[in-house]
């Protein structure tokens, strides 16, 4: 049995912070973790089948390769569990990086985020000290039963009779606060309705006109007197796509881990999580890795033009009468005049981070020219062209713009890793100013303007909103939205009221099932390592202390936390041994203080409960 519990997920950049894995030099069989492994959306069970080979991979301190392999508990749940072997443990100082590794029949491979692994020096204890540390536990033990009852019974279960017991006290609560919802509906009579404010203003809209057909044409051409020609940008990105449809996004990201750059539209295609990874620059990347000999992870994003334009310009091809693919696409290659294509990505290889980025040309050829990103760091690489017969030999036979990115080949040991955060692709038309009054003027016809019915819908994309249509939209939209002053109602989903609820000046129950506020390094400059997690049932609060002092000893008196949270503030002050000669204080002030001082780099572990001092 393990007390040491982590929740990895599959490619997550981010390590896991919440518990460090801690172990002495030299031991073996002594460590042991309990693992849930989840899948990319850090929430549904990754499972893992019997044909699939699990194993944990290290790098010490010294940049040395470590592994082993876990014990499956609960396949379908990616449940394991890992005991860290003598060899794990050889080498002093934290891990360089520490994960889980699974890989299929057919050779893929999957990682599951990182976290810290930190080999101590050996302890130093004699059979005294553990005499001493035995006999001190089994007064806590004994202490507790006199305060909490028989051993017989489970002490959760005793603690959920008490909560019980309560729940007579929660429906008086919940009473008043039936009584005050009363109390606000009659209030405001003469109030006017939100109704009523709308025929106001829809009335003042509909006493002004709206341009007419010749007003709009009139106010294009106008923009354009003295140009010959135009250039119309038009930007496309992943958002909206679907795995396997080209429904509702035409281009398409295929990746590879093979030893030879990959050629245009070839390789799998990405699962939806992973598409849904590219769609916005958030982090959160697409990854592709593998630890093959000689084999480079690659990732190449295709772009549709000629799909894409004629979903932004609908008009444009049959304005110029094209109705043939092959005429649309020689259109396309003899009108895009600039090209600007852009990731966001970071790579990891053999030697060095790198990601390197390309495009093709129409016979598949990747360019000589490159952009790379030499750092740990997810960077913005930018392929920008604007010489058109460079771009049209960019552009294939099929109409599409593809290009590359790839990191070092892995030496069979090291991962080659390429990670997609977000990409897009800017590219401008050139027409000629004739051809783009024209389109101009019909997007602006009073035929594609929005009917109400169509504006209240909202699902067509491709009608003109004059202002009436938007407020009639808001109109729609808005009723049934908003809570009445007057009228009953009955108000469905989460109202967050920041600063509480009240009725007749007591405090309305909002709380249910526990809340937990942790303080850690991050928090507190007094804690080196670990945490110290509070966690609030009702108006009782646990309290568990495992962390490493700072750097310097902390004086008697002095503070390891310097404020509580309002919520777990103690009734009254009360002391929690953190060792047999070391004790804290949880102040009714709000400060944690060590009450015979801590030492420097030491770890200290211990436990209480007690009640809140703001009640329910």
């Amino acid at each position: 049995m393990s007390n040491i519990k982590l929740v990895l997920t599959e490619n997550k950049a981010s390590p896991y912070r919440k518990q460090r894995v801690v172990g002495r030099l030299g031991d073996g069989g002594l460590t042991t973790i309990d693992v849930e492994l989840l899948q990319s959306d850090g929430k549904t069970p990754y499972s893992i089948f019997s044909n699939q080979d699990l194993i944990f991979v290290g790098t010490n301190s010294k940049g040395e390769y470590t592994d082993g392999v876990p014990e499956i508990i609960d396949g379908q749940k990616g449940i394991i569990r890992y005991t860290f072997t003598k060899e794990n443990f050889s080498v002093l100082k934290e891990f360089k990086r520490a994960y889980f590794q699974l890989t299929d029949a057919d050779g893929s491979r999957v990682t599951f985020q990182d976290f810290t692994v930190d080999v101590l020096k050996n302890a130093d204890i004699d059979q005294g000290q553990v005499t001493l540390y035995i006999r001190l536990l089994d007064q806590l033990l004994s202490d507790f039963e006199k305060r909490f009852g028989d051993q017989s019974i489970n002490f959760e279960e005793r603690f959920k009779v008490f909560l019980q017991a309560k729940e007579s006290q929660y429906q008086n609560i919940y009473q008043m606060y039936n009584d005050l919802v009363l109390k606000l509906d009659k209030l405001s009579k003469d109030t006017k309705t939100i109704q009523e404010i709308q025929m106001e203003i829809l009335k003042s809209i509909e006493e002004h006109d709206v341009f007419t057909k010749q007003e709009s044409s009139a106010n294009v051409i106008y923009q354009l007197i003295g140009k010959e020609e135009a250039e119309i940008l038009i930007t496309a990105d992943f958002k909206e796509k679907i795995t396997g449809s080209v429904v509702e996004n035409p281009n398409i990201i295929r990746f590879s881990t093979n030893s030879t750059f990959m050629a245009p539209l070839t390789g799998s295609e990405p699962g939806q999580v992973h598409y849904d990874q590219a769609m916005t620059k958030d982090g959160v990347t697409l990854n592709v890795g593998n630890t093959n000999s000689d084999y480079m992870s690659q990732i190449q994003p295709n772009w549709n033009l000629v799909e894409i334009v004629d979903r932004t310009i609908p008009e444009l091809f049959e304005t110029v009468g094209l109705t043939d693919d092959s005429e649309k696409i020689e259109f396309i290659k003899n009108s895009v005049s600039y090209i600007k294509n852009t990731v966001d990505g970071v790579g990891t290889g053999l030697r060095r981070n790198r990601l390197t980025f390309k495009t093709y040309d129409s016979a598949g050829v990747l360019e000589t020219e490159e952009s790379v990103n030499d750092t740990a760091k997810i960077q913005e690489l930018v392929r920008e062209y604007a010489d058109r017969a460079t771009i049209k030999n960019m552009i294939s036979d099929r109409g599409f713009l593809s290009a590359l990115l790839f990191t070092e080949a892995s030496d069979g040991v090291a991962v080659s890793q390429a990670s997609l955060d977000y990409t897009k692709l800017e590219f401008k038309i050139k027409v000629s100013a004739n051809l783009l009054i024209k389109l101009m003027i019909a997007a602006n016809h009073i035929e594609n303007l929005a009917a109400q019915e169509e504006a209240e819908a909202g699902e067509d994309n491709t009608k003109t909103m004059t202002p009436l249509r938007v407020f009639q939209a808001i109109a729609k939209w808005t009723k049934d939205k908003f809570v009445s002053m007057t009228e009953n109602e009955t108000v469905l989903g989460i109202k967050n009221f920041a600063n509480g609820l009240q009725v007749n000046g007591r405090n309305v129950l909002s709380q249910k099932g526990e809340i937990v506020f942790d303080h850690t390094s991050q928090t507190d400059s007094s804690i080196q390592s670990g945490i110290v997690r509070f966690k609030r049932y009702g108006d009782w609060i646990l309290v568990n202390f495992n962390f490493q002092c700072r750097s310097t000893d902390i004086a008697s008196g002095g503070n390891l936390i310097d404020s509580l949270e309002a919520d777990i503030v103690p009734s009254g002050s009360i002391q929690v041994d953190v060792t047999f000669d070391k004790a804290l204080t949880i102040d009714a002030s709000g400060k944690v203080t060590a009450l015979w001082g801590l030492e420097a780099n030491k770890y200290y572990a211990g436990s209480a409960m007690y009640f809140a001092k703001n009640k329910l």
